[in-house]
């Protein structure tokens, strides 16, 4: 084995067991919050240790799903899946969220609208855009989801009342640079390579970052074939 296979190997493996260890940290969490139910005064910090251990998750997620990403580990589980209840599901993930960083999350599609797409991975996406915003957290005061399907593809919106990507980091056809990579996340280039996976009838997905239209900041807009 040369020795860039060997660091990819020690990479991923350093990754996974970061990521065991906090997930038994984070069940720890949980049950002290039961333990301390009653004690009102202590919810606020509570809250706060609960967001940013679910921010810290989400950023080895991303950091983990790069790595696949460029390597042939990178594999997608497409199924069929109702808009509504993957909306939802973020809704309710993010509740303390909600609370914690003083923001309104709210989504609209149809209630029949459905895709195909690896869950797992679009919810990463969606995490992403928010976790995101929440880096400007004293401008953002709104996040929109919503979904829709045209021309033959289902567009996925996040949108903020942010103060928008810089307009030098819109273009997701990039380079993968420490320069691009400070400007817009290296979560974001993660999406793009979701997107990029989800292929049909000889179209492929994409990311599109422009500015928001309905609340003004930032708009990213995922599209699947």
């Amino acid at each position: 084995m040369i020795k860039s296979d060997l660091l990819q190997l020690l990479l991923a493996s350093s990754i996974h067991e970061i990521k065991n260890h906090f997930g038994t940290l984070l069940i720890n969490i949980d049950e002290l919050v039961k333990l301390n139910s009653d004690h009102t005064d202590n919810q606020p910090i509570v809250d706060k240790i609960q967001s940013e251990t679910q921010t810290i998750s989400h950023r080895l997620n991303e950091v983990l799903g790069n790595y696949k990403s460029q390597t042939d580990k990178f594999t997608l589980l497409i199924d069929q899946h109702i808009l509504s209840d993957l909306f939802e599901q973020v809704v309710a993930r993010h509740t303390i969220t909600q609370k914690v960083h003083n923001i309104e999350l709210t989504w609209e599609c149809d209630d029949d609208l459905f895709g195909y797409f690896d869950e797992r991975l679009i919810h990463n996406i969606i995490d992403t855009a928010i976790f995101n915003a929440l880096q400007i957290e004293s401008e953002v005061t709104k996040i929109h989801l919503s979904a829709l399907e045209k021309n033959d593809s289902l567009l996925i919106t996040i949108e903020d009342d942010g103060p928008g990507f810089p307009e030098q980091s819109t273009n997701t056809n990039e380079a993968l640079t420490v320069s691009n990579i400070s400007k817009t996340g290296l979560g974001l280039h993660f999406a793009t390579e979701i997107a990029q996976a989800h292929s049909n009838n000889g179209k492929t997905g994409s990311i599109q970052m422009t500015s928001s239209k309905r609340l003004g900041g930032a708009c990213l807009v995922v599209q699947l074939p």
